[in-house]
């Protein structure tokens, strides 16, 4: 089962995934306790706190570190590639525009992996960009 985009509703379900052999959609990682950092890029099932208290959900994509975050607000999906700033500030400024908080400080963004583990810590940290 191939999924082209990540949903809220996927992630419920299957709080790890991973590219596909095509790297064109995403597979669920069925055995994930510990993370399987050999199989390439992981989303991860995650929950943000904003600097200014706000709760988001979302994931982290990545491995052992994370240069990603998909969040989901009013049903849409925001993703933030810190590698790619200029991007990722166009979806940050969609995202304050929908949130109707245009002055929305957002890093430095906590996180905490969303998924139960009991071979490994958590990913949890802090995000900056």
């Amino acid at each position: 089962m191939s999924e082209k985009d990540l949903t809220e509703e996927l992630l419920k379900r299957h709080p790890v995934w991973k590219w596909d052999e095509e790297m064109e959609g995403h597979v669920p990682v069925a055995d994930y306790d510990p993370l399987p950092i050999d199989e390439g890029t992981l989303f991860i099932r995650a929950k943000f706190c904003t600097k200014s208290g706000d709760q988001l959900g979302g994931y982290l994509v990545g491995t052992e570190s994370f240069y990603a975050i998909g969040i989901f607000a009013e049903g849409e999906e925001f993703v933030l590639n810190l590698r790619l700033p200029d991007l990722a500030q166009q979806s940050l400024s969609k995202l304050r525009r929908l949130l109707g908080s245009p002055s929305l400080v957002l890093f430095p963004l906590e996180y905490v992996a969303d998924v139960e583990l009991t071979q490994m810590r958590r990913p949890e940290g802090v995000l900056v960009f």
